[in-house]
């Protein structure tokens, strides 16, 4: 009797967590903000500082990113990047807001033969950690300021 208590509570709050999670398609997306990468995380590296001059904008399903990729290697063409500099349109778009007060965004965009897949959290005070990976390339995360 207790584990099926037990296991109607788990039910429960699992049900309340994804809930919470608010999925709408890329053409719903009515996201706009201005991210100032203050610094970035190569894979296996240090955190480094960076000059103010590279963001990451989202305006409407839009994303353009000016964004420096140190030591991004592509897997599949063994070609170096240096810069995820593009404007594409989201997909698969998902955002939440925990009970503190943390926004969290999920979307995927492509540009050219990559899908890349940003995850984006925001405190309170107003930090994003931006996190990106993909399956063909070196993941790398950056922290910045929203406007």
């Amino acid at each position: 009797m207790k584990q099926n208590v037990f296991s109607f509570l788990i039910l429960l709050l699992l049900t309340v967590a994804c809930s919470s999670s608010k999925n709408v398609t890329a053409a719903d997306v009515n996201v706009d903000m201005v991210i100032d990468m203050q610094s970035m995380q190569p894979l296996n590296a240090q955190w480094e500082y960076l000059e103010p001059v590279y963001r990451l904008e989202i305006h409407g399903n839009e994303v353009i990113s000016f964004l420096p990729y140190v030591w991004g290697r592509s897997i599949e063409k063994e070609v170096t990047m240096n810069m995820l500099d593009f404007t594409a349109k989201m997909r698969k778009y998902s955002s939440s807001v925990d009970r503190y007060g943390h926004k969290t965004y999920h979307f995927t965009v492509q540009q050219l033969a990559y899908y890349f897949h940003f995850d984006i959290s925001i405190n309170k005070q107003g930090v994003a950690l931006v996190e990106i990976t993909s399956d063909n390339c070196d993941p790398i995360s950056f922290e910045g300021k929203v406007r």
